[in-house]
């Protein structure tokens, strides 16, 4: 499903939208990253050339955020809404008006439409399940490592990912 969401946004005819929403599924989905850390990033947030990370505010923080490491496609999916947005200080994804930002409630209509264009029931905390549910599967289970992909606090809460993943909730 995330493919196909991918190559709708990669085919929206406005060339600008469509390498936004490309880079909003790449970091909710391919990062596990929240809307809402999604939403607050600024340009200044993230380094794709030397470092290659985005400094993220998790769930429950104003102020703190933390490194995460970005993938080659996270990046070169940003760099491309790069070559639109330009290199002006501020939000990484403007919205309406002077010096906004795109807001939580904008990007989830963004991945539902995308969604609904695909045949999909989708919202941005799905992409992040999908993820998360991904990235157990390619490091084979090892909750820890996943931990610190996804940037939660609470072990507990991603074992409820593995659980859905290995649906041993019978067991």
């Amino acid at each position: 499903g995330f493919k196909k969401m991918l190559e709708v946004a990669k085919k929206n005819p406005n060339k600008v939208k469509g390498a936004r929403n490309t880079a909003l599924l790449r970091l909710m989905c391919g990062q596990a990253f929240r809307r809402h850390g999604v939403s607050s990033l600024d340009l200044e947030h993230v380094d794709l050339d030397d470092e290659k990370c985005a400094w993220v505010l998790l769930k429950g923080s104003r102020v703190d955020r933390t490194r995460f490491t970005l993938s080659d496609e996270v990046i070169d999916a940003v760099k491309g809404w790069l070559k639109h947005r330009g290199k002006k200080a501020g939000p990484l994804f403007p919205g309406k008006g002077e010096g906004g930002r795109l807001c939580d409630n904008a990007m989830w209509g963004i991945v539902s439409r995308i969604g609904k264009q695909c045949g999909l029931k989708v919202w941005c905390h799905a992409l992040r399940h999908s993820g998360i549910t991904t990235a157990l599967d390619e490091m084979n289970g090892d909750v820890r490592a996943v931990q610190r992909f996804s940037g939660h606090a609470d072990l507990k809460t991603l074992l409820r990912y593995d659980d859905n993943r290995t649906d041993m909730g019978g067991d």
